[in-house]
């Protein structure tokens, strides 16, 4: 085969004549040859060109659906507006290439070289560009539903309001990409890269990101509903707002992520790292969090309503209220399964925990102070040394529960169950108590009674 050596730099008028290596084909004037002149807008249907070299060639608008281009070289081509579908374009050099707007619905790119070109608007549905170089790639607004980009490079590339819906994106290099206004629903993204990426009110609803890295990614009010995480990285993620509702986080880890006000109802955190997290004024209601790791976690105003956390780790956790998040500010774990879960030195003034469920949990040294207990299940609690000024815990089931200097100093205890609890050193003054309060506690001595007097009992 042979081929016309280019000037570096075609004028659009000048044209490209070029020996094809497929045989002659039809010119313009119908006549058949096989040394063709390349111009925009050209009908070029079906032409074989493989391994060609038409860089810097102009054939915006031109008809080449269904063209074999494999191997060939079109770097920094003009390619704007042109029709390039079902194309078969396997390990082709597109570098810096101009296809703004193109249609390369169902075109085959694999392989392929197309860093630093320009795609915005271009329709590549169905397209294939597996194990190809996108890097630093302009696709805002483009359309890449259904299309194959198995463990291509897209870093630092633009797809800023891109659809991508159910593509195939699999092992993917996408960090420092811009997905910003994105659409990748149920989009294959397991075991991909997207650190450092912008995600700003992208839309990945129902998305496989299993084992994909997200650490320092930005996603405010990004919409990842239904989206599968599971031990997905996501260390210091910035998601303020975004909705997570019923996402998969198993064996996640989101440490030092900032997900304050974030939507987590119905979620699934089994065994997921959160140490550190920010989750002021976040909602999981309904959350699974059995195991998880909270320690140091802010979880100030947010609503744990009817969460589960067995066996959660919430050490060191940051429960007290604060009047940014609403008008009481207050973090409500109302109806929280919360059994076996480490909360010692966990910081929950204020809270509310309404017939909640902490049998056998560890709240040594925790600040409860001013909390609602009522209801609660405490069975074997652990709460030596523990901040109960104020809190009510009426009716709170408390049966043998370590309480052993704990100050309850104006608790509620009426209606309260303390059979065999352990009150040795507390302070009770000025506890509201009923006839029935200390029927059955194990020991209350040295323990201030309501009344100030020291029991001997």
């Amino acid at each position: 085969m042979s081929t016309t050596s280019l000037p570096s730099t075609l004028q659009p008028e000048s044209g490209l004549v070029i020996v094809l290596p497929g045989g002659p084909v039809r010119d313009p004037a119908g006549q058949r040859t096989n040394r063709f002149r390349f111009e925009p807008g050209q009908a070029l249907r079906g032409v074989n060109l493989r391994s060609c070299n038409l860089s810097n060639v102009n054939l915006a608008g031109a008809n080449l659906t269904q063209a074999k281009l494999g191997g060939v070289n079109l770097f920094q081509a003009n390619l704007g507006k042109v029709n390039m579908e079902y194309v078969n374009a396997y390990r082709c050099n597109l570098r810096m290439a101009n296809m703004v707007e193109a249609r390369l619905k169902r075109a085959v790119f694999s392989e392929s070289d197309l860093a630093g070109a320009q795609l915005k608007g271009a329709d590549l549905t169905e397209a294939s560009m597996s194990k190809s170089s996108l890097t630093g790639m302009h696709l805002s607004k483009a359309l890449l539903t259904k299309s194959d980009l198995t463990g291509t490079d897209l870093s630092h590339s633009d797809l800023t309001k891109s659809n991508l819906d159910a593509a195939r994106m699999s092992s993917s290099d996408c960090s420092h990409v811009n997905f910003t206004g994105a659409k990748l629903r149920k989009t294959d993204l397991s075991r991909a890269n997207l650190s450092h990426a912008q995600l700003s009110d992208t839309d990945f609803s129902g998305a496989d990101l299993s084992s994909a890295v997200l650490d320092f990614s930005d996603a405010p009010r990004a919409n990842f509903a239904g989206a599968d995480f599971n031990r997905a990285s996501l260390v210091e993620i910035k998601a303020n707002e975004a909705n997570f509702t019923k996402a998969d986080f198993q064996m996640a880890d989101l440490g030092d992520a900032d997900i304050a006000g974030a939507n987590f109802a119905g979620a699934r955190l089994v065994e997921a790292h959160l140490p550190w997290a920010n989750l002021t004024g976040a909602n999981l209601t309904k959350a699974n969090l059995t195991e998880a790791d909270l320690s140091w976690a802010i979880l100030s105003g947010a609503n744990l309503t009817g969460a589960i956390l067995l066996r959660a780790n919430l050490s060191w956790s940051d429960m007290v209220g604060t009047k940014k998040v609403d008008a009481s500010g207050n973090t409500v774990l109302d109806g929280a399964n919360m059994q076996y879960a480490d909360l010692r030195s966990a910081r929950m003034q204020g809270a509310s925990a309404v017939g909640a469920l902490l049998n056998s949990a560890n709240l040594n040294q925790a600040n409860l102070a001013g909390a609602n207990f009522s209801k609660a299940e405490l069975r074997s609690a652990q709460l030596f040394g523990v901040d109960l000024r104020r809190t009510i815990l009426a009716k709170a089931q408390l049966t043998g529960a370590n309480l052993r200097g704990a100050d309850l100093r104006e608790a509620d205890l009426r209606g309260a169950v303390l059979t065999r609890a352990n009150l040795t050193g507390a302070n009770l003054e000025g506890a509201k108590v009923d006839a029935k309060t200390f029927v059955g506690v194990e020991s209350l001595i040295d323990a201030t009674m309501p009344d100030g007097s020291i029991s001997t009992e």
